[in-house]
């Protein structure tokens, strides 16, 4: 009674601060576990903090956590559940005031990370942005800027930004960009097929941007 374990391994609980009590509970499990006898009451998004010499004063509830109620009893406020933020803002009174955090996105109720190809730069419950077309996070979730998004390998972006083409020494597959064989090649960037060397030419090399003359 009058104590609390907010930590898992313990050998000792820790003692409830001056002037709160369990109310007469075993097993608390957190500080807000200990009830304030005679404190000032706070209003919604602040909590009781303990001074010291059994004296507590209301304070903002930090940010990424709430306090709903208007009560003289609550010592902690009520953490964000997982991925949830309130994006830097204290003094929260609401659970609906903790929103997704950047790279995620609001699904069924529940915060999840934007998928592959897909980022969110700011916190809030809307839905992920695409990456542009041809544009890849190389299959990374989560992502929180579009500079995550990058042409696939093989590949790199036009010179207008509009689009990824196939670079140098790699041709255009069903598969994607794929480096061409031996006895092939490909000289520039773009969406073409990798050519064979001509006669008297060779390439023993794999992604080659073009083909070695045969030996006088």
């Amino acid at each position: 009674v009058d104590q609390f374990q907010d930590e898992t391994g313990g050998t000792e609980c820790k003692s409830c601060p001056e002037s709160t009590s369990t109310e007469g509970r075993k097993g608390t499990k957190a500080v807000g576990g200990c009830i304030c006898e005679v404190c000032p009451e706070c209003s919604a998004g602040q909590y009781l903090y303990h001074f010291g010499d059994g004296e507590f004063r209301c304070a903002e509830c930090p940010a990424d956590s709430y306090q709903e109620a208007n009560t003289h009893k609550n010592t902690e406020c009520q953490k964000c559940s997982v991925h949830t933020t309130t994006d830097g803002n204290a003094g929260s009174t609401s659970e609906s005031d903790c929103v997704c955090k950047s790279g995620y996105t609001l699904v069924d109720g529940t915060c999840e990370a934007c998928e592959a190809g897909y980022f969110k730069v700011s916190a809030g419950n809307q839905a992920c942005g695409a990456c542009r077309k041809g544009f890849t996070t190389a299959g990374k979730t989560g992502s929180t800027s579009e500079d995550a998004c990058r042409c696939p390998p093989g590949s790199e972006e036009t010179e207008t930004g509009d689009g990824c083409v196939c670079s140098a020494g790699f041709g255009e597959t069903e598969e994607g960009c794929e480096a061409c064989e031996k006895g092939k090649y490909k000289a520039d960037a773009g969406d073409d097929v990798c050519e064979d060397c001509a006669v008297d030419q060779f390439q023993d090399e794999t992604g080659g941007t073009e083909c070695k003359s045969c030996p006088e």
